[in-house]
């Protein structure tokens, strides 16, 4: 999945050594993608509560869909649905 589609996919390999080798330098690249992921997406939500946008637009940063956009504002506590006018292009 990650070398046929990139950065389009949430699917990512990781080679780990044996349990007993393991350190937390091992895991460190896991750990930051999560960091990464978590930080995208408080910054989408900070935006989508702010400023007039799109399901899309929030959707794109969780699976390109305005339904992947509702699905997580409606499992969101304290998330709203807003619609914006088509007209708005941000």
């Amino acid at each position: 999945m990650e070398l046929k589609f990139g950065d389009q996919t949430v699917i990512r390999t990781m080679r780990v050594p044996p349990p007993e080798k393991l350190t937390a330098a091992d895991m460190q690249p896991m750990l930051d993608s999560v960091k990464a992921h978590s930080e995208a997406v408080f910054k989408v939500r900070e935006l989508y509560q702010s400023v007039p946008v799109t399901l899309h637009m929030f959707g794109n940063q969780f699976d390109n869909s305005a339904y992947g956009g509702l699905f997580d504002l409606a499992q969101t506590q304290g998330q709203f649905v807003r619609c914006a006018p088509p007209e708005i292009n941000l």
